[in-house]
């Protein structure tokens, strides 16, 4: 037990050090314990309710199976959003940021009953989304470039019908060291 101590606080450390993202020491102790295989980027759920169609470097065309999504609404920028979220979701799946008018919607998979009144429930029938994977700390920034890049490969690969907006999802929790966390661009597509 002791050992798992030293190791939160070296890690709470280095973070500092290192200038991590400095809310994640608003965290609980039980969610930086909980975290401390996803320090190393060792995701221990599985979140791969899809099977990969095809696959070009960092893309890929994904067949999702109906999934239960508990989503929540979050007014202000991108960090605001992210920030507030990463504190009150658990970090057992990736969660999906997709913009509003006023804010965005962050969503995550779920099995769980759901006790806070903001978080919605909805089931996401089975679908086909072009996803796009980044490392590193999720911004607004390299959600735009990456989006660009996304759409540029959809259209050198003649994938025009597109549904919706792109979303950004994040697979790893802040305590994550950056150039292990695992981020996607994701937009769903007609069937392929």
């Amino acid at each position: 037990m002791m050992a798992w101590i030293l190791l939160l606080k070296f890690y709470i450390s280095l973070g500092d050090l290192m200038n991590q993202e400095k809310f994640s020491n608003t965290l609980p102790l039980s969610k930086k314990i909980k975290a401390i295989p996803g320090i190393f980027g060792i995701r221990l759920t599985n979140a791969h309710l899809y099977d990969v169609i095809t696959s070009d470097e960092n893309v890929e065309i994904r067949s999702y199976k109906s999934l239960n999504l508990a989503s929540l609404q979050i007014k202000g920028n991108f960090e605001q959003a992210r920030k507030e979220v990463l504190a009150l979701l658990p970090m057992n799946s990736p969660v999906f940021y997709g913009p509003t008018e006023s804010g965005w919607t962050l969503s995550y998979f779920n099995d769980s009953p759901i006790k806070d009144k903001r978080i919605k429930t909805s089931t996401r029938p089975a679908c086909f989304n072009a996803c796009m994977n980044y490392s590193g700390v999720n911004s607004q920034e390299k959600i735009k470039k990456y989006s660009i890049e996304l759409m540029d490969w959809m259209e050198k690969n003649h994938i025009y019908d597109s549904i919706g907006t792109i979303q950004s999802a994040e697979y790893d929790g802040p305590l994550t060291l950056s150039f292990l966390r695992r981020n996607e661009l994701m937009i769903e597509v007609n069937g392929i």
